[in-house]
């Protein structure tokens, strides 16, 4: 979800900044329209932060749509510039590694997983569990990559991590066996 109460803090900050400059030229005549140096350095950051936070989240819904619209190379080309723009949340960072898995770019796919398979919320933290078992499976079978055993091995590992969250599981118990 977008952060969307950022757009009401602008007309809320503009308002702040109308209030103070009006309460400043009360009872004074001053023919200049001026500002304290304090006031307008104050509401310069507040607008800086407020704008700044939409930035990753749009190229993060931007990235998104484009995977739902099954264009992964995009998606995974917007994802990467969200996250090189500072946007670290783990959700992105698990769409990222989910986007790559869809390009078959299973190595990159698993670092990416591997960055969020210990975080405490356990929705996100089965998910990337689940993905990075995939991605190692992925590896592993393929007969044009060397040592697809131990990719095996990771692969036992994660989904028993899946199967502990979940022991109902079905896909988790297939791929495991």
């Amino acid at each position: 979800r977008l952060p969307r109460f950022q757009l009401f803090l602008l007309p809320a900050v503009l308002l702040l900044l109308l209030d103070t400059f009006l309460s400043d030229r009360r009872g004074r005549h001053v023919a200049a329209l001026t500002m304290h140096p304090a006031t307008a350095t104050a509401a310069a950051v507040l607008i800086a932060v407020c704008m700044s936070g939409c930035a990753g989240t749009r190229e993060s819904a931007d990235a998104g749509r484009a995977y739902q619209l099954k264009q992964y190379p995009q998606a995974v080309s917007l994802y990467r510039r969200a996250i090189e723009k500072g946007d670290q949340r783990p959700r992105t960072i698990y769409d990222f590694g989910t986007a790559l898995l869809a390009l078959d770019s299973t190595q990159q796919a698993s670092e990416a997983f591997e960055r969020v398979a210990d975080l405490p919320d356990a929705e996100l933290r089965y998910r990337a569990l689940f993905n990075l078992g995939l991605a190692h499976l992925t590896r592993g079978r393929d007969p044009a990559i060397q040592g697809g055993g131990e990719d095996l091995d990771a692969a036992l590992a994660a989904y028993q991590k899946v199967l502990l969250m979940r022991p109902d599981d079905f896909d988790a118990k297939w791929n495991y066996e």
